[in-house]
Parts: C-alpha cells; sequence; structure tokens
C-alpha cells in the first residue's frame, strides 16, 4: 500500500542518514595527546571490545552496550538523527559512571577553554 510504501521510504532514508552521520561524527581517531601516558595507550580506551549483543556483568552489574565497531563511540540512532553530531551515549545507572562523565566535559571544556 502507499502508506506502507511512504514509512518504508521514510525509513530508508533515516538509515542512510543516521550511517552518514555516524561516519563523519562518531568514528574516533586518535589526537597528538591521546596516547601521552606511560603505557603509550588511547585515553579514550580505544579501540573497544566488540559485543554482539548488550550485555550484564553479574560480577559489578555494569552494562555492557553492543557494540559492532571497533572504532566507533555509542550512539544512539534517534538521538543522532535529531541533533545531527556525536551524541556519545552512555548509561549512567551508577555513581561511577556519572563521576567519568562529570569529568569527561570537565576536561573537555578545560581543554576547549586552553587551545
Amino acid at each position: 500500500c502507499t502508506a506502507c510504501k511512504s514509512s518504508m521510504s521514510w525509513w530508508e532514508q533515516f538509515t542512510k542518514t543516521v550511517k552518514e552521520l555516524l561516519f563523519l561524527t562518531n568514528v574516533y581517531s586518535c589526537n597528538k595527546g591521546c596516547k601521552n601516558n606511560k603505557y603509550g595507550t588511547c585515553q579514550s580506551r580505544f579501540p573497544r571490545p566488540i559485543l554482539l549483543e548488550t550485555q550484564v556483568d553479574p560480577e559489578t552489574g555494569a552494562l555492557n552496550l553492543k557494540k559492532g565497531k571497533a572504532m566507533l563511540n555509542t550512539f544512539s540512532p534517534v538521538l543522532t538523527y535529531l541533533l545531527r553530531c556525536n551524541t556519545d551515549v552512555t548509561s549512567l545507572l551508577s555513581g561511577t559512571a556519572i563521576k567519568s562523565v562529570v569529568v569527561y566535559v570537565i576536561v573537555t571544556i578545560e581543554d576547549t577553554h586552553n587551545a
């Protein structure tokens, strides 16, 4: 029917747009200071392990989101489509996760201010 075709056409456009935005905004690449530590490893912990499905760690209760690409930030397709930018989505169900996000935001603001 016409409504079904229209809906499928919209979904195809949505999917195409999200994939393009992810490629342009959410793929991580190390910068000059990224590996400037005693281990020589990426400060943002890339590449990240690939997970075929979302899992809950039985030891800690941590939520490990499904991840198909090692160098791609976690994302929400709907937020990516609506905001047209790097959404870098994370679960904030623990105090540690909240603290990490606060530190990340502060460091990002400081880096932007000092640039």
